[in-house]
């Protein structure tokens, strides 16, 4: 089974962390890849900054992974 595409996880606002230099990251914790995912989270890292995407969650639609970091990674 082909796991999901589109990055989708909890915004933590106010904390880089990984994510420089935007002010906001993803919570690890919560990142999973899906299938499909509702319109309201979809957009450019800039619209997370400046609050045009005003959901919890962040998910672009046309994200590509390119590499993966976390605990355990080479």
């Amino acid at each position: 089974m082909e796991e999901g595409r589109i990055p989708n996880g909890k915004v933590v606002r106010d904390d880089p962390g990984v994510n420089a230099p935007w002010s906001w990251h993803i919570d690890p914790a919560t990142l999973e890849f899906a299938d499909n995912t509702t319109e309201v989270c979809d957009g450019l890292p800039e619209y997370v900054e400046d609050h045009t995407v005003t959901s919890d969650y962040y998910c672009p639609w046309a994200a590509v992974a390119i590499k993966l970091e976390g605990p355990g990674s080479k």
